[in-house]
């Protein structure tokens, strides 16, 4: 459906200016707009700019999942406050394979764990922190949910990807749960081994540990928390196999701590580590869409000028209109920068379970479809697992039906066998 937009717009720009436009215009993954372009050359280079390979594999998934799961769910909270115990953390029946099911139900093509959200609790038994998975009673102590949501959606041939956020409560300088926590701590930019030794981690960084099999060790001059982020990022891109999307919030856990987050290390790491795998969110690859209703706007460009060449940008929050004709500016490099449309399963748009909630109607979650896709932008629908570890029936069966309604809508394909006409069509095309 995307692709059909952009081949549409590529081939009306071709037809309709290709009287006045130069033929000389390749196509690329970057196009630079000069002072002297006339508004039909302008118009040409925006239509030949294209996807990265990265890119072009997220945008034909189209259909991706959230999975929002941890302390806040014993809590019946969104945001946790760092100060939670391990030993709230205790699913019952936890079944990521009941997870894949449900995201196979609508023909999802990956999910996107939450790792860490902004309490700082590591879903996985970090190496860098207390605080994580391997403190609590599931599993005795050996739980690893990223671990089992990896082997779930590879057995179910469903892509993985990762949220880590950047956010961190429990590490926050000032929580006293964590008084040595590194968020904000003002420690200097030091050369540091990536990933770190643990048992040298602030006394000596430039000591490394083994490197997973099969990857290698990098180093880079930060300070204490852009390490711990970095180590983290390491463990979730060289332990589960391949990642397709990492994905960065941009929530500020507490305005009063100062603390600067290293993003053009973590990207450079994440290129060396899972060079396939888009940075969604302040990054080079996907933005989110700017609502988190399910609704992208109904004109939605891939295309957008940046104000520098990409390699020199530094990726604030964008979104909002930044496409367009009348945006097209002398001086702009033109990119190609796709919207992910992110929303809610539950229907008072929360991200995680509580008794009270409960999904959004069949009806509303079939419009986010065809307004999400339909509109040029990846839709990535939220899961929430209860407190047992499992999809409750009703958002199971909502997904169900949502699904059956999408297939039987699309079962014929009304192009197959068309012969397409026009009439008029510029030289060459």
């Amino acid at each position: 459906m995307r692709y059909f937009q952009h081949l549409c717009l590529c081939a009306l720009a071709s037809v309709c200016l290709a009287a006045a436009a130069s033929d000389t215009v390749p196509y690329a993954t970057e196009h630079v707009i000069a002072a002297g372009d006339s508004a039909a050359a302008i118009a040409e280079k925006a239509a030949k700019v294209l996807p990265r390979p990265n890119q072009s594999a997220w945008m034909r998934m189209e259909r991706t999942f959230f999975l929002h799961f941890g302390v806040n769910t014993f809590n019946e909270v969104e945001w946790g406050s760092g100060h939670e115990t391990p030993s709230l953390f205790n699913p019952s029946a936890l079944d990521a394979r009941q997870w894949l099911g449900a995201v196979k139900q609508f023909d999802g093509k990956m999910i996107v764990l939450v790792a860490k959200h902004h309490d700082g609790f590591a879903m996985w038994p970090s190496r860098y922190t207390a605080h994580s998975s391997a403190a609590s009673p599931w599993r005795g102590g050996k739980g690893d949910l990223v671990r089992e949501v990896a082997d779930a959606a590879r057995a179910a041939d469903v892509k993985l990807g990762i949220y880590l956020s950047p956010a961190d409560l429990y590490q926050l300088k000032t929580n006293p749960s964590n008084p040595a926590g590194y968020y904000g701590n003002g420690s200097p930019a030091v050369m540091s081994a990536i990933p770190t030794d643990p048992a040298s981690f602030q006394s000596d960084p430039s000591r490394g540990r083994a490197p997973t099999p099969g990857f290698q060790s990098y180093r880079y001059r930060v300070n204490d928390y852009n390490r711990y982020f970095l180590n983290q990022l390491y463990e979730l891109l060289t332990q589960y196999g391949p990642v397709h999307e990492v994905w960065f919030d941009g929530a500020n856990p507490d305005p009063s701590v100062a603390e600067t987050y290293d993003y053009e290390a973590w990207y450079d790491l994440i290129r060396k580590l899972q060079p396939q795998a888009v940075i969604m969110g302040k990054g080079p690859d996907v933005r989110w869409v700017g609502t988190e209703s399910g609704y992208g706007r109904t004109t939605e460009w891939s295309v957008i000028p940046l104000p520098t060449a990409p390699a020199q940008f530094r990726w604030p929050d964008m979104h909002g209109q930044l496409g367009g004709r009348e945006q097209l500016k002398p001086g702009s490099h033109l990119w190609w920068y796709p919207a992910e449309t992110n929303v809610t399963m539950l229907a008072n748009g929360q991200w995680f379970w509580a008794r009270d909630k409960r999904p959004r109607p069949v009806t509303q979650l079939v419009d986010i479809f065809y307004s999400s896709i339909g509109r040029n932008g990846n839709l990535i629908l939220n899961l929430s697992p209860d407190r047992r570890g499992l999809l409750p029936d009703d958002q199971v069966a909502a997904l169900g039906q949502v699904g059956e309604i999408v297939r039987a809508t699309f079962a014929t394909n009304l192009a197959a066998g068309a012969q397409a006409s026009a009439d008029h069509a510029a030289p060459r095309h």
